[in-house]
Parts: structure tokens; C-alpha cells; sequence
């Protein structure tokens, strides 16, 4: 299971939470560089200022907010490959990268556009045999 935040770098301000069942296929610990094969499948929530607010100064509301918030959750994808570096007897370094996709329509049926974002990620694995 893979849950994961992402702010992408982009002119209108968003972030992106996914919640995915993965599946990798390796061999760790087999040879000291092992290549990994990802995919995975879940929900992706993306929420953030609509681009139509940039255009306007931000009117304060009775809540207290000075700009509006979407929130769009889809079904959505994702594969990508990395590699293992066995660095000590039980440790491995992680690297790889997923590319993400989701499709055209939130999980209560509204029309909604694709989020489609490529994502690199290191970290460290420690096996407890």
C-alpha cells in the first residue's frame, strides 16, 4: 500500500494525496544492483485554486478563506521501474520513478480533466530476515 503527497511546481497551486495498492516485482538482496518493476491502481485527490482565481483580487468570505478550493477525487494509475543498491547486509537504497495517470472522470461520475504527472522518489528498505 503507497500513500504519497505531491505539490507540483506549477502557476496555479495545487496538491495532489494518492492512495494505491502496489505491486513490485524484484529480487533484492539476490545481487547487489537489482532492477524493480512497479504498478499500482487507486484513488488520487487533487485539490487547490481554480485557475478562473488568479484573474480576480481575493474577496475574504464569511469563513474567513481568501480564495476558493476544488477537490476533484479519481480513479487512477500508475507504473514506473527503479533500481535496488544492497548497501549493507539487510539495507537497500531505493531509487525509481512512477508515471501517474487517472482518468477522465471523478469517482462520483462528474467529467473532470486527467492528471497526468511523472513522480522520482529515493528512500531506504531494511529486511527484518
Amino acid at each position: 500500500m503507497d500513500v504519497s503527497h505531491a505539490e507540483p511546481n506549477h502557476e496555479i497551486p495545487r496538491s495532489i494525496y494518492s492512495w494505491t495498492l502496489q505491486l513490485e516485482v524484484g529480487a533484492p538482496f539476490r545481487h547487489r544492483i537489482s532492477p524493480r518493476f512497479e504498478a499500482g491502481a487507486g484513488v488520487y485527490r487533487t485539490s487547490g485554486m481554480p485557475a478562473i482565481a488568479l484573474d480576480f483580487d481575493p474577496v475574504p468570505s464569511q469563513e474567513g478563506t481568501t480564495t476558493p478550493i476544488f477537490r476533484i477525487t479519481q480513479f487512477g494509475f500508475n507504473v514506473g521501474l527503479g533500481l535496488s543498491l544492497q548497501v549493507a547486509n539487510h539495507v537497500l537504497l531505493d531509487v525509481g520513478g512512477r508515471q501517474h495517470r487517472t482518468l477522465h472522470r471523478e469517482l462520483n461520475g462528474d467529467v473532470a480533466g486527467v492528471l497526468s504527472m511523472t513522480t522520482v522518489g529515493a528512500g531506504l528498505t531494511y529486511a527484518l530476515q
